[in-house]
């Protein structure tokens, strides 16, 4: 990521690029592409405005759904017009951009487990999907460890998936149910370990070897 920032000029132009190449399909607001990427919206917008004059993106009309809540009476919804932003699959560079922004390694596998690892006592941490460039894997993380906290380690998720420009698929199991599941074959194990993924931390098999 720091070495793209560079090239790229910004963190936030390279977050950004990422979520419209990971999201071709979709059309998104400059405020909620703001908010994906955790980013400053007069960033934001200056950014979009580059991304469409070079032909990376185009405009599209969307209807903005606002709902507010009101004491006592029924929530007020509130829908208008406005500019909406999807990737312009005409761009003559995609191709070699997206082999660049996504085949690159998106985060550091050391600076990933150290973030984890403020959730609690971490034991494995396997990385698939989107990290190893498998779209067809069922997981992006599988995440095992002992008195985990959920809530950190969905804070963690939040900041890396606004980095990446992309939701993340994960599980997080203790690991007396880790082993439990490995134990019986369970289908989501196997659907990890079975097919291509990367160990990031494995505690587990060094107790073994002990």
């Amino acid at each position: 990521m720091e070495i793209l920032s560079k090239l790229f000029g910004s963190p936030t132009r390279v977050k950004l690029m990422r979520f419209f190449l990971f999201n071709p399909d979709k059309i998104y607001s400059s405020k909620e592409a703001a908010s994906r990427a955790h980013a400053l919206p007069r960033e934001t917008e200056k950014e979009l405005r580059i991304f469409e004059k070079v032909g990376f993106i185009k405009r599209r009309g969307i209807i903005e759904t606002e709902l507010t809540t009101r004491r006592n009476k029924k929530p007020l919804v509130r829908r208008r017009k406005t500019v909406g932003w999807t990737l312009d699959r005409l761009f003559p560079y995609l191709l070699p951009l997206k082999n660049l922004i996504i085949n690159t390694t998106l985060i550091d596998h050391r600076e990933m487990v150290r973030r984890l690892a403020r959730a609690g006592s971490l034991k494995l941490v396997i990385a698939a999907g989107v990290f190893i460039q498998e779209e067809e894997s069922r997981l992006d993380l599988l995440i095992v460890g002992d008195h985990l906290k959920k809530t950190v380690i969905g804070r963690v998720v939040k900041a890396m998936e606004s980095e990446i420009g992309k939701e993340l698929r994960y599980v997080i199991l203790e690991t007396s149910e880790f082993k439990y599941r490995a134990s019986i074959c369970d289908k989501l194990i196997r659907d990890v370990t079975d097919y291509p993924h990367q160990k990031l931390l494995d505690k587990l098999e060094q107790e073994k070897e002990e």
